[in-house]
């Protein structure tokens, strides 16, 4: 396997596995059986997976050494480029899965929509060949390099490496060491002493400098500070300039019912359509 490589699918995830598990100074008793396993078809956890990206993305004891720099390409379903770390190959091919195939956050928008925590553009890619217009929102300044380089060519997007955030303020993130793709503002146990500063603004900010009057979908996976743009966006959902949104629900045990507790005292109906993926819908 060389340092920098195209990555295209089922079996290149497999090997990353197969690295990985190579890796481990101590190996598991069930060795054989994990070796055997199809990591695409079988109920990892994120966790999982991103330690798996991150012990790849480390000099790491084996005969063929992973750069962090080393960068892959993919031809996405609807054939637009996807450009990213080789290190989050296992990450991405998830990422894919849910959104083009599973279609994660519901079928492709029509209209304005918001991408908060856009990353390297999947779910922006998939979602502005229907869009009137998309912004999309990536706080990390490596991802977002990524998310600016796959939108390049795209007239109806604007990628802003901002954070979004409860008010608009100067905010500290982190990135945690299980993954370079989860970024935090919370410094907690798994992720690094050290940060980096982040302009956030708020939604209702947001609506009023981009002159909306209306913002047709939003979708919003913050590793978990889904709470706080929800709060962030009170006069917009108040009001319901915001008709429509979808909001990654899975970050800690309570957050689905105080995001769908929240939609409700702003007015919107919310449902749940993959209580698997905790993903919280809500329509005005």
């Amino acid at each position: 396997m060389k340092g920098r490589m195209t990555w295209e699918g089922t079996k290149d995830v497999i090997q990353l596995w197969r690295l990985y598990l190579s890796s481990l100074s101590t190996k598991p008793a069930n060795l054989s059986m994990l070796e055997s396993l199809n990591p695409l078809s079988s109920p990892l956890t994120y966790f999982t997976i991103n330690t798996l990206a991150d012990k790849l993305r480390l000099p790491i004891n084996l005969t063929q050494k992973v750069k962090n720099s080393a960068v892959a390409r993919k031809s996405l379903p609807d054939g637009q480029t996807l450009n990213y770390l080789w290190a989050e190959s296992c990450t991405i091919y998830l990422m894919v899965t849910e959104i083009y195939l599973n279609q994660l956050y519901g079928e492709k928008p029509t209209g304005i929509v918001f991408d908060v925590g856009a990353h390297c553009g999947i779910y922006t890619l998939f979602a502005r060949t229907r869009a009137k217009m998309l912004y999309a929102f990536e706080p990390n300044p490596e991802t977002f390099r990524f998310l600016n380089q796959n939108t390049a060519g795209c007239q109806n997007v604007k990628s802003c490496n901002i954070a979004l955030a409860e008010k608009s303020e100067i905010l500290q993130f982190h990135d945690a060491d299980l993954s370079m793709n989860c970024s935090t503002i919370k410094s907690q146990s798994g992720v690094k002493d050290s940060g980096y500063l982040v302009i956030a603004r708020c939604l209702d900010d947001l609506l009023d400098f981009y002159e909306l009057e209306r913002v047709d979908f939003v979708k919003i996976d913050a590793e978990g500070s889904e709470l706080e743009i929800l709060k962030g966006g009170e006069k917009s959902l108040r009001s319901q300039k915001i008709k429509a949104l979808a909001v990654a629900s899975y970050h800690y045990a309570q957050e689905v019912t105080e995001v769908q507790k929240l939609l409700a005292k702003f007015g919107y109906r919310s449902h749940m359509e993959n209580k698997s993926e905790l993903i919280v819908f809500g329509k005005s």
